[in-house]
């Protein structure tokens, strides 16, 4: 069975994150997004997660 893969890139200041996710099961992503803004060094902050999850919620319903 194959699996779909999506990218997902968050850019913040001189900072860019990439994330490889399952699209069919994007929940892995919301996890690993919420686990590097718990990370201080990472510079990325809970509120910052939730406006790219918030971003991403259209896109994904439209894709239904």
């Amino acid at each position: 069975m194959e699996r779909a893969t999506d990218t997902v890139f968050v850019v913040k200041e001189d900072q860019e994150f990439c994330f490889l996710f399952d699209r069919d099961d994007p929940l892995d992503l919301y996890r690993a997004l919420f686990r590097c803004a718990d990370r201080p060094e990472s510079g990325l902050t809970r509120e910052e997660v939730m406006e790219v999850i918030e971003g991403m919620v259209p896109e994904r319903l439209r894709s239904i």
